[in-house]
């Protein structure tokens, strides 16, 4: 389909079914000889003055041509009603005055349009910094714990005086493995402050208390800073389990018994067993916690003696620098006869 609007005849729109989705999809052309296009710079500060905008075709003119310009917000920048591409020239150049409104908005958006007969009109935008400013601040709970969730509406970021409009406020957290924030928040017209949603993640690591910085931002205006402390909710307890019983003389069970801990640590840790109780289990010296894993498996090997003893207890014991220790015990069953009866028969 080919539209018949003045300017538009380089405008080919092409639909055709997708057959996996079930969708049509919308393909548009368009010609770039009968294109227009407007370049403007991506942004300029009030009180700046004039800046220079360009339109453009792709080819040469053959004759002058009147291009109209439009700008969306006069409050922020003003440009001419026209400029002319002279005939044999691709490009002219216009004047952007970059208005100084007096006004506390923060940064605003403008749109500048150009058009001309026979060429498809494009546009361009222009961010436009205050030169007003403003000081922020942000207010965050003193402290929080691994495992607490979403902290609703506990940030606020405040203004020293009230916007005219609604500014964007940019967020950042230097640390989104504890404390994670939205990347924005609308700061309303005429309020001072507003509030926004903190999540306390839980980053499975034994890593204490951790101190989480939230930026807030606005152009040109002074950055607010808040911090909050977050507690871990790992603890340094060892933990250690072993089967519940096994039989004497059973010899080497691989990887029957786990040590662990709460969370993972950035280095490995060296953990010391022993075993309490009944000879017959033994256990290695040592294991090591891989760094970033929360447990590791360790043999158990039962010996024996010909007498009989019952069954006996033996407690695993395990102990590392800087944790509680841990223990767990197993039943070790005599495999030993205890006697023997005999009874007659009858044949």
């Amino acid at each position: 389909y080919t539209p018949a609007y003045p300017g538009l005849e380089g405008l080919d729109i092409q639909v055709y079914p997708n057959p996996v989705l079930s969708e049509l999809y919308l393909h548009v052309n368009v010609d770039n000889g009968s294109t227009l296009r407007v370049e403007v710079p991506q942004h300029a500060t009030e009180g700046e003055g004039v800046v220079q905008g360009t339109v453009r075709v792709l080819s040469p003119v053959i004759a002058d041509l009147s291009v109209e310009l439009v700008s969306d917000d006069t409050a922020e920048v003003i440009v001419e009603a026209d400029t002319t591409i002279l005939a044999g020239a691709s490009s002219a150049t216009f004047e952007i005055t970059v208005v100084d409104d007096g006004e506390l908005d923060s940064t605003q958006i403008a749109t500048i349009a150009a058009s001309a007969e026979g060429y498809f009109a494009m546009a361009d935008e222009i961010a436009v910094f205050d030169d007003e400013t403003a000081t922020l601040t942000i207010d965050l709970p003193v402290a929080a714990t691994e495992g607490d969730g979403v902290l609703i509406g506990q940030g606020t970021v405040s203004v020293d005086q009230a916007p005219t409009s609604d500014v964007v406020v940019e967020l950042d957290s230097n640390d989104t493995t504890e404390i994670v924030v939205s990347t924005k928040v609308i700061l309303p017209a005429g309020q001072t402050s507003a509030t926004f949603d903190l999540t306390v993640v839980d980053d499975g690591e034994l890593d204490d208390v951790q101190n989480v910085t939230v930026t807030a931002h606005v152009a040109n205006w002074t950055d607010g800073l808040g911090t909050i402390g977050v507690f871990d909710n790992e603890n340094y307890d060892l933990f250690v389990a072993v089967p519940a019983d096994v039989w004497e003389d059973a010899g080497l069970l691989a990887e029957a018994a786990v040590i662990g801990i709460s969370g993972t640590l950035p280095d490995d840790l060296l953990v010391s067993l022993s075993s309490i109780g009944a000879t017959a289990l033994e256990v290695p010296p040592t294991v090591t916690i891989p760094a970033g894993e929360t447990s590791v498996a360790f043999d158990l090997v039962l010996g024996g003696d010909d007498q009989e003893t019952g069954s006996r207890i033996s407690t695993v014991a395990a102990v590392a620098d800087g944790f509680d220790g841990g223990s767990d015990s197993v039943r070790i069953k005599d495999d030993d006869v205890h006697g023997f009866a005999f009874d007659t028969v009858e044949s």
